[in-house]
């Protein structure tokens, strides 16, 4: 029997070629810092979990975090997103420290997220895609006024989103637990980057998405940064990783093992460093 290629079986799986790894990259200025985490460190029950991270991003670039699960990119996660607070060492978001900042004056900040698990922490599945559209923003204009929803303007951005980012939804009125995985995931992309944020944390974007989600996520993620958006990339995907960064960290027990930059990106330093193991190089 012939052998089947990957690319081939994608093809006839989903009807049409699949391109991941994202639109073509633009070269950006990569002039604006906007993230900083300076020797973040995170302890619990006596266990070092963060043990002094130190990473940048700048505007128009994707830097990746690499790993094996349960090396601290979770509590990292939890760290720069606002949940966990009880960390040493400074996290800077366009040029404010987010220590004392709650998770609303975080969204306020020009920042997007976009969680490791999108049904859980990403949308609230008994509401309708209309709400989960604006969850986060929807006590501010034109979503509210005074106290009272503004529901004229909800469903007017709803419907552009809808458009704008393909969601096949039935109704804006349908629950969010009635999409498919991809579709749930387009409405977090939809309502986390529709202020064009300067700053964007994707953590497992692709998780469980079938292979036509994962190359719409991909370009969105590319577009993205050559709209000079800088966009943090936590992936347990290595092929992910090194088809879509800029930069790439790798964190190994909680400490950041080394990093590269895109024109030296080598598998197989980069996998000593995700083990442990000693030649790992830092780019």
């Amino acid at each position: 029997t012939k052998s089947v290629t990957e690319s081939e079986l994608t093809k006839m799986m989903i009807g049409r070629e699949v391109l991941l790894g994202g639109s073509e990259r633009l070269d950006t200025k990569k002039e604006t810092e906007v993230f900083l985490a300076k020797d973040v460190k995170l302890s619990r029950d006596g266990r070092k979990l963060l043990n002094g991270v130190n990473i940048t991003v700048k505007s128009g670039e994707i830097v990746g975090i690499a790993g094996v699960d349960g090396n601290g990119q979770s509590e990292f996660i939890e760290v720069i997103s606002g949940s966990e607070k009880k960390y040493d060492g400074e996290v800077i978001i366009n040029n404010k420290n987010i220590k004392s900042m709650s998770i609303r004056e975080m969204k306020e900040n020009s920042m997007g997220f976009i969680p490791e698990d999108r049904q859980q922490e990403g949308l609230v599945l008994d509401f309708p895609v209309n709400y989960n559209l604006v969850l986060g923003k929807h006590y501010l204009p034109p979503f509210a006024k005074a106290y009272f929803l503004n529901f004229e303007e909800i469903n007017k951005f709803s419907e552009k989103n809808v458009k704008d980012f393909d969601i096949r939804v039935p109704s804006i009125d349908a629950p969010a637990s009635t999409l498919s995985g991809g579709n749930q995931q387009k409405v977090i992309l939809a309502r986390e980057t529709a202020d064009d944020p300067k700053f964007v944390i994707a953590a497992q974007p692709t998780r469980g998405l079938d292979v036509g989600a994962i190359e719409y996520v991909h370009n969105f993620l590319v577009e993205s940064r050559n709209n000079n958006q800088g966009i943090l990339l936590i992936s347990f995907e290595l092929d992910e990783l090194l088809s879509l960064c800029d930069r790439i960290y790798v964190m190994h027990k909680g400490e950041i093992a080394g990093h590269q930059n895109k024109e030296d990106f080598d598998l197989d330093t980069i996998g000593k460093m995700m083990l442990g193991l000693k030649g790992g190089l830092d780019g």
